[in-house]
């Protein structure tokens, strides 16, 4: 019985992503130091759909950040100041995500939309966005898992630029 309830913890609590073919997500980051000395890090996730059906492959921030050369302990205790979405295109453009798309970063260790809700309808195609966390309780881990759903344009693209400080 505890061999069996281990196995539910376990398959529960790790995130878990089928990869759909295709999807991507790249990032690239900045970091500077503020006139107070507080030093500040900004990342820009690039994202694309190219899958069929278009639902993007929730990914963690720390092997999205692998591509850009970075380590899980390079961002651990970092702080999320805002996230601010754009869009890539024309308004209302082919390659824009669907409206009121939504935007989430789910904190692995107690299951929590970092943004507490703020990014629902947050993604859209015709206006660049910032959405602020609901709370800043606790500094990210690397492990927070991004994901936005109802999208249903395929070959889609956006930005998702992080706002980090220390």
């Amino acid at each position: 019985m505890k061999r069996l309830f281990l196995i539910l913890v376990i398959v529960l609590l790790l995130p878990v992503g089928v990869f759909a073919a295709g999807d991507t997500m790249t990032a690239t980051e900045g970091q500077f130091v503020g006139m107070d000395g507080r030093s500040f890090r900004v990342v820009t996730i690039a994202i694309q759909w190219q899958s069929t059906p278009v639902a993007l492959t929730n990914r963690v921030l720390r092997d999205i950040l692998t591509t850009a050369g970075k380590k899980l302990w390079d961002y651990g205790d970092w702080w999320l100041f805002k996230v601010e979405y754009l869009y890539t295109s024309a308004t209302g453009a082919a390659s824009n995500p669907t409206d009121d798309s939504d935007l989430y970063i789910w904190s692995t260790e107690d299951r929590l939309d970092i943004l507490g809700g703020n990014g629902v309808n947050g993604v859209d195609n015709a206006t660049d966005n910032t959405i602020y966390p609901a709370t800043s309780t606790q500094p990210l881990t690397g492990g927070e898992i991004i994901d936005i759903d109802n999208n249903i344009v395929v070959g889609a693209t956006c930005y998702l630029k992080l706002y980090l400080y220390k």
